[in-house]
Order: structure tokens, then C-alpha cells, then sequence
């Protein structure tokens, strides 16, 4: 039986290995082809000789999609799905230890978990995977330690454009649509949809919103005037104006660690900066 890990499974598997480091990790369209290994370990093996190798804790059940259910056994440890694709090969093949194992693409999970997920929770799952921040498999706490992307948008849209007629994909496309590249957290997700969404639906139809968007200002430190990059967490513009930032506003999502002496001088020094350079700075702080 040829199968791979998916869903939930393959979810858990991304985010220990973006917060391990193990490299797997900066995929896109050309990299997915069609591949005919067989996966070597029974189901039960999983989680033994993979991932608690790699000091992964994996929960059950362990979801996997199959070629065909006919001769699968069902078992509360295992959840079996059929692939709904026709035209797409949806998985890929990683090394991990001494194993070689098959595992859903970063774009086929995002649509795997569209059909699991709300609207807004696939909007914050392809934003994670598009952001520099992980959420822990393990204790769903927020790792941001400024990961790089597992995927750019205009790449999963892309993709997304390649695939018909499997489940998930109208859900998935829409929450693409939502996403945003380089967050380094939910909450800055968050903020930058109600920013962004239409009134109607209770946003304030801001035309652009970047996060972390870098943006060269003059330094002030000493009477020498240098110049400097500072990384905006929500940049706010009226359409694209670049060059003029009279345009432009900043939100900065300052969490608890703002609380501290010595992040508040840098929090105000930045304020300073941002002002200088005909950027407004709004703060919300966390509550």
C-alpha cells in the first residue's frame, strides 16, 4: 500500500522541523514531482523510529492518505483519507534520520486542512507558513525566532491556479486570497486583516498593508545623520506610494516583552524615527 502522512500528521511534521532546523524547509511548485518510491515503515513504525528519533511528539491518530481504502484496517491510532486529486501529484519525499518517508506538500496540506478549517483559521495557517513565526506542535505556543518562509504567496497562488477539481481548493484559494507574507506573529496576521478587509466586513479597506516591511530612515543618535533600516510590523499605505511617506502609517504590536526598561528606549527611539521620517506610528500594546 502506498501512502503519505497528511492533514494533521504532515502539520505536526512541518512545524518540529521549521523550530528544529532540520533544512527541510523552503519549498515551491518545481519541486514537487511525480515520485514512485514506497514508503518502507508500517504505520505503527511512524512514530517510534521517525519521530521520536528527531524528538517529535507526534498525536494521534496518525493521518494518512491512500492510494485506495480497500485494504486498509481502521484503527483509533490511524485515520486513513483518499486523494481527491486528478491532475496534481500532491507529495513529497523527505529523508529523515535513516528513514525516507513521503509526506504531503506544504501546498497540498494547506488545502488538506481547508476542508478541516474555518475561513479564518486557514487564513492564519498558510499566513504561519508564509510568516517567520511557528507554532509549536507540541505546546501550541508561538516560536518566533525569524524563520524563513516555508512559501511565498504569489507561489502558492500560483500553484493554487495549476489545481482543479479536488475538495478544498475554493476554501483554500479564498484563504490565500486573506493571507500575508513575513508575519512574524498571529496577532500581526490579525491586525492586518482588520486593516485590510473590506467595511462590510468590519475591516477599514486599507489598499495596502506590508508586514515587516523594511524602510530606510535617518538615524538619530548622534549630530551625524546616518542612515538606517527598521522593520515595520504593519506598514499602512494608501495605494503604492513608496517614495512618499506622507502616505504611510505604521502599527507596531508591542507584546510583553515591550514592557522592559530597555526594549521601551528602543520602542521610543524608533517612535522618533518613524515621526522624522513623515511616518506616523500607532501602538497597541498587549492587553
Amino acid at each position: 500500500m502506498e501512502f503519505y502522512l497528511s492533514h494533521t500528521t504532515a502539520l505536526q511534521l512541518f512545524r518540529a522541523m521549521r523550530i528544529k532546523g532540520h533544512g527541510l524547509i523552503h519549498h515551491d511548485s518545481s519541486s514537487t514531482g511525480i515520485h514512485t518510491e514506497f514508503l518502507t515503515l508500517e504505520p505503527g513504525q511512524i512514530k517510534e523510529k521517525v519521530f521520536s528519533s528527531l524528538g517529535i511528539m507526534l498525536t494521534e491518530p496518525i493521518e494518512l492518505v491512500v492510494d485506495e481504502k480497500k485494504n486498509t484496517y481502521q484503527s483509533n491510532r490511524i485515520k486513513f483519507h483518499t486523494s481527491s486529486h486528478f491532475a496534481q501529484t500532491p507529495s513529497m519525499e523527505l529523508i529523515l534520520g535513516k528513514s525516507l518517508i513521503k509526506v504531503a506538500s506544504p501546498f497540498e496540506l494547506m488545502i488538506e486542512m481547508a476542508q478541516e478549517q474555518t475561513l479564518l483559521e486557514t487564513v492564519m495557517l498558510i499566513s504561519e507558513f508564509q510568516g517567520r513565526y511557528v507554532i509549536d506542535p507540541s505546546t501550541s505556543e508561538l516560536r518566533s525566532n525569524w524563520y524563513d518562509p516555508v512559501f511565498q504567496k504569489v507561489d502558492f497562488e500560483h500553484y493554487l491556479s495549476s489545481v482543479s477539481r479536488c475538495n478544498g481548493i475554493s476554501n483554500a484559494r479564498l484563504a490565500s486570497s486573506y493571507s500575508f507574507d513575513n508575519a512574524a506573529s498571529p496577532m500581526e496576521v490579525k491586525l492586518a486583516l482588520r486593516a485590510s478587509l473590506p467595511v462590510s466586513a468590519g475591516g477599514y479597506a486599507i489598499p495596502k498593508v506590508e508586514l515587516n516591511k523594511e524602510v530606510r530612515i535617518q538615524q538619530l543618535k548622534s549630530r551625524v545623520l546616518t542612515e538606517k533600516t527598521r522593520a515595520i510590523d504593519l506598514l499602512l499605505s494608501k495605494g503604492n506610494y513608496d517614495a512618499d511617506t506622507n502616505r504611510q502609517a505604521a502599527i507596531e504590536y508591542n507584546g510583553a516583552v515591550h514592557e522592559l526598561a530597555e526594549v521601551s528606549t528602543r520602542d521610543y527611539r524608533r517612535n522618533n524615527e518613524l515621526v522624522s521620517a513623515g511616518i506616523m506610528e500607532f501602538v497597541i500594546g498587549k492587553s
